[in-house]
């Protein structure tokens, strides 16, 4: 942890970006996109949701690591106002469930109105709402879960959610001047931590003993630990890239203010490798759907699960 001064949130985040990046940094089809992506990521919000997350790293912590990931991920600017922007039906049409990022955005937002006017009363909204978000959706071990879908109906978006809404939460204390209200939440945030450091992580001397998936193919780097479920509750199950960008989200958060990283991995940057041509050979497809090959051009495609590959290399 000298690294980051002893910083455990900033350690932490340390370890967990460079397991995200050798895991699913960069995807097998990348050449499909113009901009780069991530193995596991859909080409549309969940990519831009990561540079955040990479960015606020290298601001709370001061250093410059993945910067040629942020600055060759052109991202134009109405994919990441479609990519946080809250979904305006919940209200249009009485909808009863609302989602943890959802909060974390309007209490950034309050915060953000706060900077701009000095109402205090935007604080007070803020901490009205980030802390009744906090107590609903915390279980009996004060750790923060998603009650509308966990422990066993969140997609993939829905497991950045949490992460998300620390993010958020972080970007309120950044501007919270009350120090014994901003105490109460940098306790949330590092009960969190500890607790997901301790139930919710694997990290072994052999990686492959955790059950890590790679939706899109094989990682290009050597797997790498530490990975984490999407239960912060534990224990873990399985690593995924969607729930580490939330562990990820999470750690970044707790990062204290005034952390320096020090030393000469503080500009890492990762080798991005051309685009290779795949072939079935090289497992590109979800364990549930069946690799289909045509020629001439040795061109594959993934059948969906209630498809099979026929001998002219067609799903029906």
């Amino acid at each position: 942890m000298e690294m980051f001064g002893g910083d455990l949130s900033a350690y932490m985040a340390c370890k967990t970006e460079f397991a995200h990046q050798s895991n699913w940094f960069p995807s097998p089809i990348a050449g499909l996109f113009s901009y780069l992506i991530w193995n596991g990521y859909d080409g549309f919000w969940q990519n831009g949701a990561i540079l955040e997350t990479i960015t606020n790293f290298m601001y709370y912590a001061n250093h410059t690591r993945y910067m040629n990931v942020i600055q060759d991920s052109y991202r134009e600017l109405y994919s990441l106002l479609e990519a946080y922007g809250p979904y305006p039906s919940f209200d249009d049409m009485g909808c009863s469930q609302g989602w943890t990022y959802e909060s974390g955005i309007l209490v950034a937002a309050f915060a953000e109105m706060y900077k701009l006017h000095k109402n205090e009363t935007y604080l007070m909204m803020a901490d009205k709402l980030a802390w009744s978000t906090i107590t609903y959706n915390s279980n009996g071990s004060d750790i923060f879960v998603e009650k509308n879908c966990e422990p066993d109906k969140c997609d993939d978006d829905m497991l950045m959610y949490k992460g998300i809404f620390a993010r958020n939460i972080r970007y309120f204390l950044d501007v919270l001047p009350d120090q014994s209200k901003a105490e109460k939440y940098w306790k949330w945030i590092n009960d969190n931590v500890l607790h997901m450091v301790k139930y919710n992580m694997c990290d072994d001397i052999s990686i492959s003993k955790c059950n890590i998936t790679f939706k899109d193919g094989p990682p290009y780097y050597n797997i790498s630990g530490p990975v984490f479920s999407g239960n912060w509750n534990g224990p873990f199950t399985v690593g995924a890239p969607m729930q580490q960008t939330s562990a990820l989200d999470l750690f970044v958060s707790g990062i204290k203010p005034g952390t320096v990283c020090t030393g000469k991995y503080c500009d890492y940057s990762p080798y991005y490798p051309p685009p290779q041509p795949m072939t079935c050979g090289s497992h590109p497809c979800p364990t549930d759907q069946q690799c289909c090959e045509y020629s001439p051009y040795k061109s594959y495609t993934c059948c969906t699960p209630q498809q099979k590959c026929n001998k002219d290399g067609i799903c029906v």
